[in-house]
Formats: C-alpha cells, sequence, structure tokens
C-alpha cells in the first residue's frame, strides 16, 4: 500500500511540476546507465541546470558540456524538467532539500537488496553537496518511516549526505551509511576537502576548469577526470604525461563509480570526447588533455 504524500510534499510537488519519477535520473543517462551495467550498483542522478552559479569553475568545459547530449527526441522534456528541479532548488530551498532526502531513501528502499546504491547529485552541476545542510521536520520523518520503515531524527544535518547516511533501516537495525555511496565530479579547488572525505563522499578532480585542479588533485590524492581526443572505439593511453607527472590511467567510460578506483594515488581518469551539440573542435581540442 502506497504510503499518502504529506501536505508539504503535495503542494512542492504541485507547484513544481515534480514527483518520484522525475526528480532523478536512473538509468537513462549515459553518465550513470553503465555503472548497473558493470558493477550492478543501481545510481540516482540529480540533473539541475548548468547555470553560472552551478557550476562557478567552469572553463573550456563550458563550451562542450554534455547539458544537450542525448537522444533529441526526448531533449526539450529533459531541459523543461532541469529548468522546473532548478527553479525549486533555487526558490524553494530548504522544501527541495527534504524532498531530495526523501527521494534518497527511496532510492536506497526500492534497491536495498543490493550491496550498495549510489548517488551522483551534480549530474551537471557543481554544488558543495558536503556543506549545504538540511533540516528534516516531524512530517518528513514520519512519511520515511511510513514508506520506507527507516528511522530518521528531525532535526538539521550538516548535508544531506549525512541525512542519509545515518537514516536507520528498521529492518535490519543498521544505519545506511555502508550500504549508500555519494560522488561527484568538481572543477572547483574550494570544495570542503577534508569534510566530504570525513562523509565518505568520494570527489573526483577534473580538467577544464578555470583553476588548477591538478595542483589540487595532486595536493588531495585525488583522481583526475579528463577527456582525451579519441573515438569510441579508440584506447585511452595506459599512462599519460601531464605538467611534469607520468600517472596510470583508468578507463573512465567503462563505469561512472569512481569510489571503486584505486584511491591511494592520483589516476587520471581517462574519458574519450562526447559529441556535443554544434561542436566547436577548436573549443574540443582546448577542452581535451590530449
Amino acid at each position: 500500500m502506497t504510503t499518502k504524500h504529506t501536505e508539504s510534499m503535495k503542494a512542492f510537488q504541485t507547484k513544481h511540476n515534480l514527483s518520484f519519477s522525475n526528480f532523478f535520473t536512473i538509468g537513462s543517462n549515459p553518465k550513470i546507465e553503465k555503472n548497473s551495467k558493470i558493477s550492478n550498483i543501481p545510481t540516482a542522478c540529480l540533473m539541475l541546470y548548468n547555470t553560472p552559479k552551478a557550476c562557478p569553475a567552469a572553463g573550456s568545459c563550458r563550451s562542450v558540456c554534455l547539458m544537450t547530449s542525448g537522444n533529441p527526441a526526448y531533449m526539450d522534456n529533459k531541459i523543461k524538467c532541469r529548468l522546473r528541479r532548478n527553479d525549486a532548488f533555487m526558490n524553494d530551498y530548504q522544501m527541495f532539500l527534504r524532498y531530495l532526502v526523501i527521494n534518497c531513501f527511496r532510492h536506497y528502499f526500492k534497491n536495498k537488496d543490493s550491496k550498495l546504491v549510489s548517488f551522483r547529485l551534480n549530474g551537471v552541476s557543481d554544488y558543495p553537496w558536503e556543506s549545504i545542510s538540511v533540516q528534516l521536520t516531524q512530517e518528513d520523518t514520519d512519511y520515511i518511516q511510513k514508506a520506507f520503515n527507516i528511522y530518521i531524527e528531525p532535526i538539521r544535518y550538516c548535508s544531506v549526505i549525512e541525512a542519509v547516511q545515518k537514516g536507520l533501516n528498521l529492518d535490519n537495525n543498521q544505519v545506511l551509511r555502508n550500504s549508500v555511496q555519494f560522488y561527484d565530479y568538481t572543477k572547483r579547488i574550494d570544495r570542503d576537502f577534508k569534510k566530504a572525505k570525513e562523509l565518505n563522499y568520494h570527489l573526483t578532480l577534473s580538467h577544464g576548469s578555470k583553476f588548477d585542479t591538478f595542483s589540487k588533485a595532486i595536493e588531495k590524492g585525488l583522481n583526475y577526470a579528463a577527456a582525451f581526443n579519441l573515438k569510441k572505439s579508440q584506447p585511452l593511453p595506459k599512462t599519460f604525461n601531464y605538467q611534469g607527472k607520468k600517472l596510470i590511467v583508468i578507463d573512465g567510460d567503462i563505469t561512472d563509480c569512481r569510489f571503486l578506483d584505486f584511491n591511494h594515488d592520483t589516476h587520471i581518469i581517462g574519458l574519450r570526447f562526447k559529441i556535443v551539440e554544434n561542436k566547436d573542435n577548436a573549443k574540443k581540442l582546448e577542452f581535451c588533455i590530449a
């Protein structure tokens, strides 16, 4: 039996034309669909809109952003939905975060037989989710327990990630921290990397920023994602020399689950350049690492 939505949830969904079925992107995005095929890890991705505020560190990546990649037949509706999510995030901030937590618990609940479920909250954005706090209400926690048999205290959490990790699965009396994995790519060097590590929020620094993300990756021992000007059928190099350092290259097109990579030293996460609408060859070459 479906649990009745709370009044605040219904009002939020009606106002922004959002629902459980269109809030997360699951299994229909090339960024994440390979996770279930290769790693058997169900992944939910939050696709907002890549405004300058959403991507403050965007450099050469902006002109070749994958925002418009995918099947053209569905693109108009996808963009409209991303704009609605973005509007909800900007103008209904706390309710959006509460609804995000609920959707995270729902994704876990639907896949609770999996050893691990994952979340990528920055599909085409770059928000510091490790530092965005959320206040859950009694109404929220009552709904979560009734709908998903998960107990979570109605308090303020330092992040959505912390809230989800502290959810208690009443079926096995275990908190969710070891059953959920949050991860993202970032072009920002002002992220709170220490807090992210404490939260087990896995971050991969990316090429194409207007800041020196490579030096930050070396400093923090994080992997570095970069596109190569290669076709899908062409192999990536085994190693690559960049800024005087010879690094092992990991094929990032096999799976998006970066938390499964070797994580003790910096490696290059090689990605073959993806075709985007109206791509400019000069812009492509500027964005690619080689």
